[in-house]
């Protein structure tokens, strides 16, 4: 009975293993994070059976992070161990499992611990409309942006602000020009469900699709260069542009408009990233007069329980085709440089009634 009883270490290996049968995306960040700061750094807590671990094992984890000023990082641990302990809880019970190991965790000891949450900052930064406009004309002739990732930048926006990384997983099977429309699989979310989501097309994002067939029609996605892998993974194989390198594309973007506003003696550009363009657009949607339910439906917010998991995926497409025609329209009047007047609430109310 005590050789069943799992170690700790043992516990986050069978719960990474979970998660890459689930498909779950971060896996790679989860299984990296948790060598890095706990196998590697603190191999005794790691060689205890997991259900010996105690709070103060975990604080001793956790400060350590805290004190290399990584703040981000010890509440993203945290969380990862929290969900450690809580998957070694309910694996001893679950039937599928054929694991040798049990784990006969009592209690959650992450629980014990406070978190930082002043460490978790809520994103605010919202483009306006001269900077979204800026940025649609001006990111392709960024230094070391390619033609293909601007042509995605442009993408994200033309499509309502989806989540970068379905976009850039897409294949071009994925895309219905019959319909125009586009299917996403959404596994956001805690209980990694996975969620069909369509989204329709407009004339300018089928335009920047066409555009993007000179270069990637020979390869499964849409935003694909041609780059292959380096990782023992994925050596020498063809890949869709990946997270990492938009995020770089929107540094570059970042320093080119600090060095502009710096010759020019204007006031210091503020950076922004992939993830506040999601906002931008919302914000657009509102000033378009899209309302809150159109919006979430849009951007694949809040759609869960029994009666989303069976719906038809196409259910919502007219709603959502409303949704983009009203924000197109506005995203174009941004992009050309004309007066936006923005949508009266009210009269808009009145309309739909």
């Amino acid at each position: 009975m005590e050789a069943r009883k799992g170690s700790f270490a043992e516990l986050i290996e069978s719960c990474v293993k979970d998660q890459e049968q689930q498909g779950r995306e971060t896996v790679y960040q989860t299984r990296s994070g948790l060598e890095r700061n706990v196998t590697k750094a603190y191999p005794g807590i790691a060689a205890k059976k997991a259900r010996d671990v105690t709070p103060d094992d975990i604080v001793t984890i956790l400060a350590a992070i805290h004190n290399r000023a990584s703040e981000t990082e010890s509440v993203r641990v945290r969380a990862l161990l929290h969900a450690c302990f809580n998957f070694g809880i309910k694996g001893d019970y679950d039937p599928t499992r054929t694991a040798e190991k049990c784990f006969y965790i009592q209690y959650n000891p992450v629980v014990a611990t406070k978190r930082n949450n002043s460490a978790m900052k809520v994103g605010q930064r919202v483009l306006s409309h001269d900077e979204i406009h800026q940025l649609w004309h001006n990111v392709g002739d960024t230094h070391r942006v390619g033609f293909v990732m601007a042509c995605f930048i442009r993408f994200m926006l033309a499509t309502g602000g989806q989540r970068p990384k379905q976009l850039l997983q897409a294949t071009w099977d994925d895309y219905d020009f019959v319909r125009n429309c586009i299917t996403l699989i959404d596994k956001k979310g805690k209980a990694g469900t996975t969620k069909i989501h369509v989204v329709p097309l407009s004339q300018r994002a089928l335009s920047i699709l066409e555009e993007v067939k000179a270069v990637s029609a020979g390869y499964p996605w849409p935003f694909c260069s041609g780059a292959t892998g380096r990782k023992a993974s994925n050596k020498g194989q063809v890949l869709p542009i990946t997270i990492d390198s938009v995020k770089k594309a929107f540094i570059r973007y970042n320093e080119w408009l600090s060095e502009q506003a710096a010759a020019e003696g204007k006031p210091e550009h503020k950076n922004f990233s992939a993830r506040d363009i999601r906002r931008t657009v919302k914000n657009i949607l509102i000033d378009a007069g899209v309302n809150r339910e159109q919006r979430n439906l849009l951007q694949s917010h809040g759609q869960t329980g029994v009666d989303v998991k069976h719906y038809d995926r196409h259910e919502h497409l007219p709603e959502k085709r409303e949704s983009i025609r009203r924000y197109d329209a506005l995203l174009g009047k941004i992009i050309n440089g004309e007066e936006t007047k923005l949508v009266d609430l009210e009269e808009y109310r009145q309309q739909i009634k």
